[in-house]
C-alpha cells in the first residue's frame, strides 16, 4: 500500500503534530464540557422549598405575618483518639471548614485542653460555646465508669475489631448524649449532631442546614408517615440491610450493617431527648446481654428497626428515586456521596455553588485517566425517606417492626 502523502515523514514532524493534535484536544475538552451556570437552577427538585418567601414591593403586604425561620443549633464532640493516624494538620483544615465557614449556632464538647484550639478556628463573629466538662468520654453520665464494662464486651462480644481502643467505641456512642443535654432547654427548634470532621473540603455552606429546608422536610416528613414532627428525626442512610435481616429482632444483638449514618441526626430537642433516652436503654440492655456495642451506628440501627416510624432519611445511591439518572452517581456529579446530606439540608444559592464547584473539578484536565467518562450531570435533589417504607422496601411489604425489649424512660437532660 502506498504511504498516505499527507502524514509527515520525519520523526521530529511527527512529534510536532501529535503535540499541535494533542493541545487540539485539550481545548476541545475544555469548551465541550464548560459549565452553562444559567442551566443549574432550572434542574428538577424532589424536595422544593416552599417557606422561601420572597415579597414583591409593588404587592400590599400589610398584614401579611411571614412564618418564623426556625431556630437550629449545631452540636459537636471533638476528643481525637492518641492512635489516629490524622495529624494535627488534617485535624486543623477539616474543624476549618466546619467552625470556620458553618455560621450557625454551634455547641462544642472537648477536653480543656482542646478549647482555645477550636475558639480560634471558628469563623469571626460565630456564635460557639465550648463546653469542658469532660476531660474523657468516659466522664459523660451514660458512659460514667463503664470502662470495664467496654473492655469485657469488647474480648466477650467477640468483636472482629477487638484491637481497637475501647474510647473507639466510646466516641461512636456518645453523640447522643451530646446532642440532647446541648439542646435542652436553649429554646431551639431543631438541634442536630454532626462530626466535626465531616466537612473535609472546601464548600459554600454558611447558614447550614438552611432553615426554610429543615421546615419544609419536618412538614413533608410528618404527611408521610403520620408521625408528629416533634417525634421525626433525620439520619441520613449510608444503604440497606440484606433481606435476610427481616426477622431480625433485638434478641439477636447490635446491628452492625449498613443503614443509618451517624455522622450527623437530630430532630426537635424533645424528639432528640427521646432518641438519647432509647438509645442508652437499648445500649445498656445489648451489654448486659454481651453483644458488643462498638460497632459503628449499632445501637441506632436496632432503634431505627424498632422504631421505624420515627426515622427521615436521604438515600443518594437510592436506584429508584425519580431524581436519578443514568450513571455511576445516580444523581449526577455530587461529590463524595457520604456527605450528600450536606447539599440536601442546604439553601438553594449554596446548591448552585456547590454544582459549580464539583463540575469543575470534575472537568479538570488530568494527565492520567484523561480518558475516562467523567460524571458532569449537575447535582439533583432527591427525595427523603421514611426508613419504614425503605425496609418494607427491602424486607417486603408485610414487613413489620420487631417488639422492643427494653421500654424508654423519661430522662431530663438538663440535670445530668
Amino acid at each position: 500500500m502506498a504511504p498516505l502523502l499527507c502524514l509527515p515523514t520525519s520523526t521530529k514532524a511527527r512529534l510536532a503534530l501529535a503535540g499541535v493534535l494533542t493541545a487540539v484536544y485539550i481545548v476541545v475538552t475544555v469548551l465541550y464540557t464548560g459549565i452553562d451556570r444559567g442551566t443549574l437552577t432550572q434542574l428538577p427538585d424532589d424536595l422544593g422549598h416552599p417557606t422561601d418567601i420572597a415579597l414583591d414591593p409593588q404587592n400590599n403586604t400589610e398584614g401579611v405575618t411571614l412564618p418564623t425561620p426556625p431556630r437550629i443549633l449545631l452540636v459537636s464532640a471533638f476528643f481525637p483518639v492518641n492512635t489516629s493516624k490524622t495529624t494535627p494538620a488534617e485535624y486543623d483544615a477539616w474543624l476549618s471548614h466546619f467552625l470556620g465557614t458553618v455560621t450557625t449556632d454551634v455547641y462544642m464538647y472537648t477536653p480543656p485542653s482542646e478549647a482555645e484550639r477550636l475558639r480560634a478556628l471558628r469563623a469571626p463573629g460565630a456564635p460557639l460555646i465550648v463546653d469542658t466538662n469532660f476531660t474523657t468520654l468516659f466522664e459523660i453520665p451514660p458512659l460514667l465508669g463503664k470502662e470495664d464494662a467496654y473492655l469485657r464486651n469488647r474480648v466477650q462480644g467477640q468483636s472482629p475489631r477487638s484491637r481497637r481502643p475501647i474510647e473507639v467505641y466510646a466516641l461512636r456512642n456518645a453523640p447522643p448524649y451530646f446532642l440532647a443535654a446541648a439542646s435542652a432547654g436553649k429554646g431551639y427548634d431543631y438541634a442536630f449532631y454532626i462530626d466535626p470532621t465531616s466537612f473535609r473540603s472546601a464548600h459554600a455552606y454558611t447558614a447550614w442546614p438552611a432553615s426554610a429546608s429543615v421546615a419544609d422536610l419536618w412538614a413533608a416528613g410528618t404527611a408521610l408517615t403520620g408521625t408528629p414532627a416533634t417525634e421525626l428525626l433525620f439520619f441520613p442512610t449510608r444503604g440497606t440491610p440484606h433481606t435476610t435481616l427481616a426477622l431480625w429482632t433485638p434478641s439477636y444483638g447490635a446491628l452492625d450493617t449498613a443503614l443509618l449514618d451517624g455522622a450527623f441526626f437530630g430532630g426537635s430537642p424533645g424528639a432528640v431527648a427521646w432518641w438519647a433516652a432509647a438509645f442508652y436503654a437499648q445500649h445498656d440492655w445489648l451489654m448486659a446481654q454481651i453483644a458488643f456495642v462498638g460497632a459503628t451506628d449499632s445501637v441506632s440501627n436496632v432503634l431505627a428497626l424498632v422504631h421505624p416510624q420515627r426515622v427521615l432519611t436521604v438515600w443518594p445511591g437510592d436506584p429508584m428515586a425519580p431524581a436519578a439518572v443514568e450513571g455511576a452517581n445516580f444523581l449526577g456529579q455530587c461529590g463524595p456521596l457520604g456527605k450528600y446530606y450536606q447539599f440536601f439540608l442546604a439553601d438553594a444559592a449554596s446548591q448552585d455553588a456547590m454544582r459549580i464547584k464539583w463540575i469543575e473539578e470534575a472537568s479538570k484536565w488530568r494527565w492520567w485517566g484523561w480518558w475516562r467518562a467523567r460524571e458532569t450531570t449537575p447535582c439533583r435533589v432527591t427525595r427523603f425517606l421514611g426508613i419504614r417504607d425503605l425496609l418494607a422496601r427491602v424486607f417486603g411489604e408485610d414487613w413489620r417492626p420487631p417488639a422492643p425489649v427494653v421500654e424508654v424512660p423519661t430522662v431530663d437532660w438538663t440535670i445530668i
